[in-house]
C-alpha cells in the first residue's frame, strides 16, 4: 500500500507515533541500562569503572558504523523494508542481552543495539522529512522528540527500580517488548517511500562519491559539527554521571535516577516550546536562540563546577543547555539535511548523524579520560569547550550560507 492509498490518520499519526516509539526504545536501552551498569561490571567482571561509558561509547560506534550504508541502502530498495529490518535486528539483539557472560560480550552487544538504532535517524526520519513540509515537519519531530525524550526521564528511575527488585538482565526484555509494538505499528503504518527509488541500485562507488560531495559542502560539514558539539554536551552528561554520582559520590541508582529529571524536563521544555512557536519563529532565529541557551548553560556549569568536585552543580548549567538544545536541535537537522538541493536524503542523513555521533564519542571519550585523571575541571572545560566549537560551527555555516545566497543572486 502506498502513502497515497493509505488513511491519513495512519501516515499522519501512526507512522511518526510508531517511529518515535522504536525510538524510545532504543533511547531506553541506553538509559536504563545507565543506573545498572556498576552492577553489569561487577556480575561481568570489569576491572575498572571506564567501562561504563565504554558501553554507550559502543552503542554510538555501532550506530556510526552503519549510518553510512543504511542512508544510501534506504534510498535504493526504499525506507520501509530496510527500516523493518532494523527494527528486527535491535529486538533480537535486546532478547541476547539476557544471556551474555563477560563484559566484552556485552560491549559487542551494545554496538549491534546501536547498530538497530541507527535506523531510526538514517531511515525513519528521512521518511517523516519527505511526507511533510518544512513547518509542519519541524513540528512533527519536535513533538515526536517529546515522546523520544520521556526516555531519558522516565529510562533512569524505571532501570534502577528494575535493578533494584530483578536482574539488570530484565531491562533487555522489557526494551525488546516494547521494540515488538513499535514493529506492528510500522508494519501497518508505513508507507513506501515517495520515489521509485528501486530504480536506483546501490553502488558503493557511487555512494562514497556522494558523501564526497557531502564533506565538500560547507554548510553541511559546519552545520553537522555543530550538531556534534551540541549533541556532546547532552552524552558527556548521560555516559559519566553514573561514574561521578553513583562509583564517586556514593548515590543510590534511584537517588542517581531522580538527578537525571532536571536535565531531561529542560529539553522536554525546549521542544514544547518550539512546538508552540516553530510557526510564528524563522527557523535561523530559532537556531541563534538555541545557541546562546547553550553557551549560557556552559558558562555556568564552568563557573559553579570549576574547584568543586560535587557532580551535582552540573545540573544547572547542563539543564539550560539542554532547554537550548531542544529549541534548536530539530531546525538545525532540518537546514542540515537540506543544504544539499536534488541529493537523496538517506544518504544525507547518514552523514550528518555519522559526523556528529562521531564528534559525541569522541567528546564523551577524551572527556571520561581526563575527568578520571583531574576532577570535575575536566568536565567543566570540556562543556565550555562545546559551546565554544558549536558557536565557531555555526558562524562557519552562516558563512556559507551567506556565500551562497550571494552567488545565487
Amino acid at each position: 500500500m502506498t502513502a497515497q492509498s493509505r488513511p491519513a490518520p495512519v501516515i499522519g499519526v501512526l507512522f511518526p507515533l510508531s517511529v518515535v516509539f522504536f525510538e524510545f526504545a532504543t533511547f531506553i536501552s541506553n538509559d536504563m541500562i545507565m543506573p545498572g551498569m556498576p552492577a553489569v561490571a561487577h556480575d561481568l567482571g570489569a576491572q575498572s569503572v571506564g567501562v561504563i561509558s565504554l558501553a554507550l561509547s559502543a552503542a554510538l560506534m555501532g550506530n556510526i558504523g552503519t549510518q553510512w550504508l543504511l542512508g544510501p541502502l534506504s534510498d535504493a530498495l526504499g525506507r520501509r523494508p530496510v527500516f523493518l529490518a532494523g527494527v528486527v535486528i535491535f529486538t533480537l539483539s535486546c532478547f541476547a542481552g539476557m544471556a551474555v557472560q563477560s563484559m566484552w560480550q556485552f560491549i559487542l552487544l551494545r554496538a549491534v543495539q546501536g547498530a538497530g538504532g541507527a535506523f531510526t535517524m538514517a531511515v525513519g526520519y528521512p521518511a517523516i522529512q519527505e511526507a511533510f513540509e518544512e513547518k509542519r515537519a519541524v513540528r512533527t519531530i519536535s513533538l515526536m522528540a517529546n515522546v523520544s525524550l520521556l526516555a531519558p526521564i522516565v529510562g533512569p528511575v524505571a532501570g534502577a527500580l528494575v535493578v533494584t527488585v530483578f536482574s539488570w538482565r530484565v531491562i533487555f526484555l522489557l526494551i525488546a517488548l516494547v521494540s515488538l509494538v513499535a514493529f506492528a505499528g510500522l508494519w501497518k503504518s508505513m508507507p513506501k517511500s515517495r520515489q521509485r527509488t528501486l530504480s536506483f541500485r546501490f553502488h558503493i562507488v557511487r555512494t562514497l562519491r556522494g558523501y564526497r560531495r557531502c564533506l565538500m559542502n560547507r554548510e553541511l560539514l559546519s552545520g553537522s559539527f555543530a550538531l556534534g558539539f551540541i549533541f556532546g554536551m547532552l552524552m558527556i552528561w548521560i555516559a559519566l554521571s553514573p561514574i561521578g554520582l553513583i562509583e564517586r559520590q556514593g548515590l543510590t541508582p534511584l537517588s542517581y535516577a531522580l538527578w537525571q529529571l532536571p536535565v531531561f524536563a529542560g529539553l522536554v521544555g525546549g521542544n514544547l516550546l518550539l512546538s508552540q512557536i516553530v510557526y510564528r519563529v524563522e527557523i535561523e532565529r530559532l537556531i541563534a536562540i538555541s545557541i546562546s541557551c547553550i553557551a549560557a548553560g556552559a558558562m555556568l556549569a564552568v563557573a559553579l563546577t570549576w574547584g568543586n568536585q560535587d557532580f551535582r552543580w552540573l545540573i544547572p548549567g547542563v539543564t539550560i543547555s539542554s532547554f537550548g538544545m531542544g529549541i534548536g536541535f530539530g531546525g538545525l537537522m532540518r537546514r542540515t539535511l537540506f543544504a544539499v538541493p536534488g541529493s537523496s536524503k538517506g544518504a544525507v542523513a547518514a552523514f550528518i548523524n555519522t559526523v556528529f555521533m562521531f564528534v559525541g564519542i569522541a567528546l564523551v571519550e577524551g572527556c571520561k579520560h581526563f575527568y578520571l585523571v583531574y576532577g570535575m575541571e575536566a568536565i567543566a572545560a570540556t562543556l565550555g569547550f562545546c559551546a565554544a566549537g558549536a558557536m565557531v560551527s555555526l558562524a562557519v555555516r552562516r558563512h556559507a550560507r551567506s556565500g551562497l545566497a550571494v552567488s545565487a543572486g
